[in-house]
């Protein structure tokens, strides 16, 4: 997931070195909630999203929300992507380590 919004692109629309690259990422995250003694997740979309992808079972995953308030309707409205463009949801998350080291983050004095 990620991986896809940090290229901007949906898997369809991905060249071939994405694709493999993407393959790789997906299999290492389903070897690593497969192993997983439980798997958190940042909202309930993700929770059962791992669950359908990867077989998970519900028992096994938690759920520990990021600091963004919950919209409910939000299923409802459909993938980000639909509603904003990768670049602008990438500037609208937390900053980056970056951003702090140059003293450019709005919350840093």
């Amino acid at each position: 997931m990620e991986y896809l919004l940090t290229l901007g692109k949906r898997e369809v629309d991905l060249a071939s070195d994405e694709k493999g690259r993407f393959l790789e990422y997906r299999a290492q995250e389903e070897l690593a909630c497969r192993g997983a003694d439980a798997v958190l997740c940042v909202s309930r979309p993700m929770a059962k999203l791992v669950a359908e992808r990867y077989g998970i079972d519900a028992a096994k995953l938690g759920r520990v929300p990021n600091h963004a308030a919950p919209v409910p309707d939000a299923e409802a409205r459909g993938p980000l992507r639909a509603r904003t463009s990768a670049s602008q949801a990438r500037r609208s998350s937390s900053p980056t380590p970056a951003r702090w080291r140059r003293g450019s983050c709005p919350t840093r004095r």
